[in-house]
């Protein structure tokens, strides 16, 4: 009696054993995966900080709330969503967009000069410290919603720009980030108030501006124009400092481009909510304006 009964607990014993081992086996993979993920980040985020500067000094967790009986008021003095519609009121919107580079560094100069209240109206607007730290520190724009989401981003825009090389024969392909999600307002004169940074970026409506550049891209556009491919848009001034502009181009329709922008195009216009823009660089090597931003690829 006493033999079977050992002999039953003989039979246990490897099997729990063998069951913690493997409990074991999974955490020590799980942590390992995580440290991996970790180091990876970080080594993003060390490439994407040699790209970028800090966009703002602050540390945000130490930026103190608005006090919920002074958050209608503050609102109401630092988020506005208004447009000056150009067809509806020529002459005001004239005037605002001869002073586009004098407007678009006062609303810069004043989110640098009051930042505390900048980080305040982000989050009242409903972005979290986290992200905003990211964003603050050059590392994250506001339209991504988590590391991953930016990191996967990144990645295939290197994919993309080796495919734009392979199919246009472009050379050297880099991108720039654009708009109100790279630092959270919009510098567009027309939109808020015209010398502070008043109209917020939103994650589900401001679309993801890319533009992209390589060091023959305007033969490319040149070309292009003249044999009035449908993808040719507009061409219009854009800030390179506070003395100096250039141009870009408009790409009207760039699933018309080639394949590889098709297809990049359609994977993440679906999975960035407020929709891409595309536009084309006229300079190879430009200085961007402290609002935007060199995608790490």
């Amino acid at each position: 009696m006493s033999d079977k009964h050992d002999d039953k607990h003989k039979d246990d014993k490897p099997k729990e054993e063998g069951k913690h081992d493997d409990k074991h086996k999974d955490e020590k993979k799980d942590k390992k995966d995580k440290k991996e993920k970790k180091d990876k980040g970080e080594k993003k985020d060390k490439k994407i900080g040699a790209l970028n500067a800090k966009k703002f000094t602050v540390t945000v967790s130490f930026v103190p709330p608005v006090p919920a009986e002074e958050v209608a008021k503050f609102t109401a003095d630092h988020i506005n969503d208004s447009y000056v519609d150009s067809h509806a009121f020529p002459d005001q919107a004239k005037a605002l967009i001869d002073k586009r580079v004098e407007l678009q560094y006062k609303r810069w100069e004043w989110a640098q000069g009051n930042q505390w209240k900048y980080i305040n109206a982000l989050r009242i607007a409903g972005f979290p410290d986290v992200a905003i730290q990211s964003m603050c520190d050059g590392l994250r724009p506001l339209c991504f919603t988590t590391p991953e989401i930016h990191q996967e981003f990144c990645t295939s825009l290197s994919h993309l720009g080796k495919k734009l090389e392979e199919e246009l024969g472009l050379k050297n392909v880099r991108f720039v980030q654009t708009g109100s999600s790279v630092v959270g307002f919009s510098t567009n004169p027309l939109k808020g108030v015209a010398d502070r940074p008043t109209k917020l970026t939103s994650t589900k409506k401001s679309d993801v501006d890319v533009v992209i550049l390589a060091d023959n891209l305007m033969d490319f556009i040149n070309k292009s124009t003249e044999s009035k491919k449908p993808f040719i848009g507009k061409k219009y001034p854009t800030t390179r400092s506070q003395t100096t502009t250039g141009n870009r181009v408009s790409c009207s329709e760039p699933k018309e481009v080639c394949p590889g922008l098709k297809e990049w195009y359609d994977i993440w216009f679906v999975k960035l909510a407020g929709g891409i823009q595309i536009t084309l660089d006229t300079e190879a090597n430009p200085t961007i304006p402290p609002w935007e931003s060199w995608i790490p690829i």
